[in-house]
């Protein structure tokens, strides 16, 4: 039965059909029955409230639909807004509504079947271009793309433009502020009647010395201040001048506005004196090796200020009758003590570079000898009398004294210079050996007369020589004695006039039955142990013990020796041949040097590291005897009496320092030539390793008068012209 129902439904269908007839109007009441899954929808009018936009990638925006002509309400489904995504029913490709991720379908709010408005939230792609997209409405649901109920849309999608960076705005600095004043030094012990120089220094917030302030100087007693008002440099630094007045202590004080720096001034009852350690010709190469004055007289209290007198360093030393420590040793670099000194303990400047000053205030009567401990011999003495006693010299005539003596010192240093002429000698196979002197052959031994004392006779001769390293021997002899008698004898610390205490006891004098006098004596001291430079003196006494009148001088002398240093080599630049040798002496005592070629392109190296600690690639040997053109070649540390042999095998021009003195311009220049022919080199008359104008005129004259031929001749000249 049922399927006899279903044969006839499908028969009378067909034959509607055949007929012209629709199924709806061959069945009106069914209408709205079919219309919900079987229909197309309507002819909906669709708009939007946009056609086109530009947007961002990735950029959400919403769109408006609106639409009418749908069915009424009640006459069949209700309408919806539809994104369909696929178009593949209508034979579209370009819409791209599944891009932009919409909502695939809005149903109308109810009750408003027939026309309305909805809105759609849209997501651009990520991908720039230009987009088309539909939006349907339809009278049922999930219908397919189809008729013209659609609107479309437009879309751009724009290449984003990167977002600029912007640099942030600085925050100006704030202005400078005073904020700190210092007054250094932060505490003097100028004598009565000194001048004390007081620098102040202003600072910012940041801790830069700031310019332009005004500084209010003052002070109280007893002293006062000249000016009382400056205005800081560049440097932030303003400066003025304390005058000790009197005993006691004193503040002088910066200020400018609420900020104030201060320092403390302690006037002792002493003066200050001014002492030169060394001294130069303007040309840095000779230097005098001592302390100028060498002897100064002051009283307790008072304060002595050395100052070097040149470029080489120096130290500062009382050592109290300590052994005197070997120059090598770092320690000897390093200050030690304080600001004062009673005659005990250690006081020393450490190393004095140019530039730098030691004070040292004497607190007890004495007499006190010190000493450079890099350079042995160079010594001094300060003899200290009772405070208040009369001072039996003033500054300027000290100043004057030490003028003098260093000029004594120079001199003889230039002496010594002026008769150094280094020769040349022959070696093995034709070639020549080139002597350079470093430095000049200073004398270790020194010799003084005796002069007589106390209303004697006595007159007499001192010499002090050394016999061994560290083996000082002394030797007296005077006349005027009285036969057969014993006088004592020694050397002591201070000066003959002003007297001191006995440094080394000698050997007595008997005098024979003329009245004269010998006694020979031998002192040991360290390998560097060396004649004092000033401070010394002898005395023979009336005897025959040292006590009561036997204690009396009746000969007495200052032992003085001058000290002088030459930092040069000499010859400074020789011309030698290919294979030829240059032998370096070193010839001076009291100083040390190296002979130091540095690589090419390289400076030479620092002898003094930071640290104050020698440098071995500068204090030792590098390199060997032969110098190929190439390389470091380094002598290392030379002492006195030392030698440094190279032989230079490639032509070249080789720049030489001594690496302790080239801030002095302690330089030499080696230039290497090729080697001439016999019959060339036999008109280097002077052996220097060059054919100079004289001896090219002479090869010429010999060739016109037949006693060379024309080539020699020629080549002579070709000599010379290339020289």
């Amino acid at each position: 039965m049922k399927i006899k129902n279903i044969l006839a439904s499908v028969v009378l269908i067909l034959a509607l059909l055949t007929g012209g007839i629709s199924i709806a109007g061959a069945f009106p009441g069914q209408t709205m029955a079919c219309n919900g899954c079987h229909t197309l929808s309507p002819s909906i009018i669709v708009s939007t409230n946009i056609t086109s936009l530009t947007v961002n990638p990735n950029q959400i925006f919403t769109v408006g639909i609106t639409y009418s002509g749908g069915l009424a309400t009640g006459a069949g489904p209700e309408t919806e807004v539809n994104w369909p995504t696929d178009f593949s029913n209508i034979g579209l490709s370009n819409i791209s509504n599944s891009l932009f991720n919409p909502t695939p379908r809005i149903p109308a709010p109810a009750g408003a079947a027939s026309s309305g408005t909805a809105s759609s939230v849209l997501t651009a792609p990520a991908v720039p271009g230009t987009y088309t997209l539909r939006v349907y409405t339809s009278s049922g649901t999930n219908m397919a793309p189809d008729g013209t109920n659609f609107a479309e849309i437009t879309v751009a999608v724009a290449t984003p433009t990167p977002t600029p960076t912007t640099s942030p705005t600085p925050t100006p600095a704030p202005p400078p502020i005073l904020a700190t004043i210092t007054d250094s030094p932060s505490t003097a012990t100028p004598g009565i009647n000194a001048t004390q120089l007081f620098i102040a220094t202003a600072r910012d917030q940041n801790g830069a010395p700031l310019p332009g302030i005004n500084i209010t100087f003052t002070s109280t007693p007893p002293g006062n201040v000249s000016p009382v008002n400056a205005i800081t440099g560049a440097d932030g630094n303003a400066s003025t001048s304390f005058m000790a007045g009197a005993v006691g202590t004193s503040m002088v004080n910066a200020t400018n506005g609420t900020v104030t720096g201060s320092a403390v001034v302690i006037v002792r009852s002493g003066m200050t004196w001014q002492v030169l350690a060394g001294g130069e010709t303007p040309d840095m190469a000779l230097q005098g090796m001592g302390f100028y004055p060498g002897s100064i007289i002051i009283n307790e209290g008072d304060t002595i200020v050395w100052t070097l007198g040149g470029h080489l360093v120096h130290t500062v030393s009382f050592l109290s009758g300590a052994q005197i420590p070997d120059p090598g040793n770092a320690s000897v670099f390093l200050p030690a003590g304080g600001s004062t000194y009673n005659g005990t303990g250690v006081s020393s400047s450490g190393l004095l570079t140019p530039g730098m000053s030691y004070s040292l205030t004497f607190t007890k009567q004495g007499f006190y000898d010190y000493r450079c401990l890099i350079h042995p011999g160079m010594t001094g003495v300060v003899i200290v009398q009772p405070a208040g006693s009369p001072y039996p010299s003033n500054q300027s005539q000290y100043t004057a004294l030490g003028m003098r003596e260093l000029q004594e010192d120079m001199d003889t240093g230039q002496e010594l210079e002026d008769h150094e002429s280094p020769e040349t000698s022959q070696g093995e196979n034709g070639i020549t050996v080139f002597h350079v002197s470093a430095d000049i052959p200073l004398p270790v031994n020194a010799s003084l007369r005796l002069m007589p004392e106390n209303n004697s006779n006595v007159t007499g001769n001192a010499a002090l020589s050394f016999i061994g390293v560290g083996e000082m021997q002394v030797q007296i002899m005077v006349t005027g004695l009285v036969p057969n008698n014993t006088y004592p004898a020694d050397i002591r610390i201070g000066t003959s006039e002003a007297g001191g205490p006995i440094l080394y006891t000698l050997g007595n004098l008997t005098a024979d039955f003329n009245g004269t006098g010998t006694s020979t004596t031998v002192i040991t001291g360290p390998p560097w142990f060396a004649v004092a430079s000033r401070g010394w003196f002898i005395n023979v006494h009336q005897g025959p013990a040292m006590e009561g009148t036997g204690a009396t001088p009746i000969a007495s002398g200052d032992i003085v020796k001058h000290n002088a240093m030459f930092a040069r080599f000499t010859p400074q630049n020789l011309t030698i041949h290919v294979n030829d040798s240059i032998v370096w002496k070193q010839l001076n005592f009291i100083e040390i040097h190296t002979v130091t070629f540095p690589e090419a392109g390289n400076n030479p190296p620092e002898f003094l590291l930071p640290n104050l600690t020698v440098n071995p690639v500068a204090a030792t040997p590098a390199g060997g005897s032969i110098h190929n053109g190439t390389g470091f070649y380094n002598s290392g540390i030379l002492n006195a009496g030392d030698n440094y042999t190279l032989t230079f095998t490639k032509p070249g021009t080789y720049n030489y320092v001594c690496t302790i003195h080239d801030n002095m311009n302690m330089t030499g220049n080696v230039t290497v030539t090729g080697r001439q022919p016999p019959e060339v080199e036999a008109y280097d008359t002077d052996n220097n390793g060059i054919i100079d104008k004289g001896e090219a005129v002479r090869a010429i004259e010999d060739y016109f008068v037949g006693r060379t031929t024309r080539v020699v001749a020629i080549e002579v000249v070709i000599a010379y012209f290339n020289h």
